[in-house]
């Protein structure tokens, strides 16, 4: 089996995602690497953790929505796979996820936070932190150059 390098995109805003796989499936194509699809289920309780009702927010809508993104990385020719990830804290769900699949870089976005500044304190806390571990982290924002010029 090959070893390739994972491009992790986290399943997120509809807009949002559609941009940053396009991004990440020329990334891939271009270092001959694979797209890992991460959606993130936020459980209503830590005891629905890794049982089948931590699923209960997942609707067909997201299903449908999978779907589509399964077929573009199809469309760029790219092997991929799909990761349904059951969270409670979505900075910590990251972390854990960019583990699960093993990715080398990484597509992802946290909430808005009432407190302006708070998502970007919160996501260079999580760059940062994934920097250790050898994994690159965009989120396709203004302040990574936007996607494209960041790759």
């Amino acid at each position: 089996m090959e070893d390739r390098p994972v491009i992790m995109v986290q399943v997120e805003d509809p807009q949002w995602t559609a941009d940053v796989l396009h991004a990440a499936c020329r990334l891939a194509r271009n270092c001959g690497g694979e797209i890992a699809l991460v959606h993130m289920v936020r459980v209503r309780s830590l005891l629905y953790l890794g049982t089948d009702f931590g699923y209960l927010d997942l609707s067909d809508e997201d299903k449908q929505r999978l779907a589509g993104y399964v077929e573009t990385a199809e469309d760029y020719g790219l092997p991929h796979s799909v990761t349904l990830y059951q969270y409670s804290d979505l900075y910590e769900g990251i972390v854990d996820a960019v583990e699960l699949v093993g990715a080398c870089v990484a597509f992802g976005r946290l909430p808005k936070s009432v407190i302006p500044f708070w998502r970007e304190c919160r996501f260079e806390l999580l760059r940062n932190r994934l920097s250790h571990q050898h994994v690159e982290l965009f989120d396709g924002d203004a302040r990574d150059g936007g996607v494209a010029p960041s790759l």
